[in-house]
């Protein structure tokens, strides 16, 4: 039986010509979240939790302060309070801790997964006339499948210095796992997983991170791709630079949004409040055929709308030094 799918987003379509061609012109910021990641066989936030908790029983024995019992971890494991399980495993063992997220999420992507994302290389290539990235990535993952699928080396991954950087091809907003340049355990400080990580990063006014993440959504348009758009630490960055901004100057955003059955009247409040309060459009696709693939495909169909060029490859003669 031939599959059905549904009909995918048609980009070249009067709806979306304008969006296109501005993209095109002026270049746009992709916000890979953990949507994506998950496709890609990465767990999503509470996937990463229950296998954190999972690795702290395999590994009991490193913790000296608390016995831990069996059914001690399956109460963990049924915690829906993700934030406060995250924040018990640091405080019982940090070096634990840290060497579960590093086997979490630092292991290498299966040739399948390359295939899956395999059209973003038109992406990670596309050039301004100087040289600067057209389509730069903003993620929450620390995972680095994207950077090393297309061996890209211009990723900037310390929030110190995310403000003046405009070369970069990937920003780690969260920080990374795996350093070309420096140990793992340098880095740690830059990752972003705990409540108290989140309340320095997000509620300072002076933090570097906010004021990028600020500037950004003043200046640029911004995709999202598998990001919810739930967590209020980014949206208050929208907010705080539309309160200054009038409404006809406010830059519009954008944000891959799958429907079915299930999801269809929580959606249809959602795009209200997000166009209303965050200026952020919906690019609604079906998945009650596709499932969760689709956003892959819808992505992909903008990426071809967006990168028509031929782009050279990393290290030939033409491309960038």
């Amino acid at each position: 039986m031939r599959s059905r799918r549904e009909k995918p987003i048609d980009f070249s379509s009067e709806e979306y010509r304008e969006f296109v061609s501005k993209v095109k012109v002026e270049g746009a910021y992709f916000f890979i979240g953990a949507g994506f990641a998950k496709l890609l066989d990465f767990p999503l936030w509470y996937g990463l939790v229950n296998e954190l908790v999972q690795y702290f029983w395999e590994n009991r024995s490193q913790i000296k302060r608390k016995k831990l019992t069996f059914s001690h971890i399956e109460s963990l494991k049924n915690n829906q309070r993700y934030a406060y399980v995250m924040d018990y495993l640091f405080s019982l063992n940090k070096e634990l801790f840290y060497s579960g997220v590093e086997e979490s999420l630092g292991k290498e992507l299966k040739s399948e997964a390359k295939e899956k994302i395999y059209f973003l290389r038109k992406l990670c290539r596309a050039r301004f006339p100087d040289k600067t990235p057209k389509y730069p990535i903003l993620t929450t993952n620390l995972d680095t499948s994207i950077e090393k699928c297309f061996n890209i080396s211009n990723v900037n991954y310390s929030q110190e210095t995310f403000i003046d950087d405009v070369t970069s091809q990937i920003f780690y907003l969260h920080g990374r796992i795996h350093s070309q340049k420096c140990d793992d355990r340098d880095r740690r400080k830059d990752w972003i997983l705990t409540q108290e990580d989140y309340l320095n990063q997000y509620l300072s006014e002076i933090s570097k991170l906010n004021v990028f993440l600020q500037n950004i959504f003043n200046k640029k348009t911004v995709i999202f791709v598998g990001y919810g758009l739930k967590e209020f630490e980014i949206l208050q960055a929208i907010a705080k630079r539309n309160s200054i901004a009038e409404k006809e100057f406010r830059i519009q955003h954008y944000a891959f949004q799958a429907i079915y059955k299930l999801n269809e009247n929580e959606v249809e409040v959602n795009e209200k409040v997000l166009k209303d309060r965050f200026n952020i459009h919906l690019l609604k696709f079906g998945i009650e055929l596709s499932g969760w693939d689709g956003l892959m495909h819808n992505f992909s169909y903008l990426v071809d709308a967006i990168c028509d060029e031929e782009y050279p490859e990393p290290g030939d003669s033409k491309s960038e030094q």
